[in-house]
């Protein structure tokens, strides 16, 4: 992976939360697994397993982009990391609760992109 497209892949972290909880919301008005072969009025029903395989597979996303921003050794690196992708939060906003320049958060920021990046190609080796 290169710099865009771990960033883009620690942006995709807030998506696929949502979309855990959509799925949640859904499994909500799904009564249980249909055996028979009966479809609904608009179509084919969704079973509860469906969703619990999506499910699953959006928490397994989600888990390892939370493991590559913990796994970042330095705590201001990973400290900025945390809030950007897991918390969503603006620049500006890690600046002012760090103490730092929007600058120094933005180098910050790159250092642990790149310490990702090192470990994820660590992993693939």
């Amino acid at each position: 992976m290169d710099y865009k497209q771990t960033v883009d892949w620690l942006k995709s972290y807030k998506g696929i939360v949502e979309k855990i909880e959509t799925i949640e919301n859904d499994m909500q008005g799904v009564k249980g697994i249909s055996y028979t072969n009966e479809a609904s009025s608009t179509g084919k029903q969704k079973e509860l397993i469906d969703f619990v395989i999506k499910k699953e597979e959006l928490e397994k996303q989600a888990l390892e982009i939370k493991e590559a921003v913990e796994s970042v050794p330095n705590f201001y690196q990973r400290t900025v990391l945390e809030y950007k992708y897991i918390n969503g939060r603006s620049f500006e906003w890690i600046a002012k609760h760090m103490h730092y320049s929007t600058s120094g958060v933005f180098k910050i920021h790159r250092k642990g992109i790149f310490e990702i990046i090192k470990r994820v190609q660590k992993v693939q080796k």
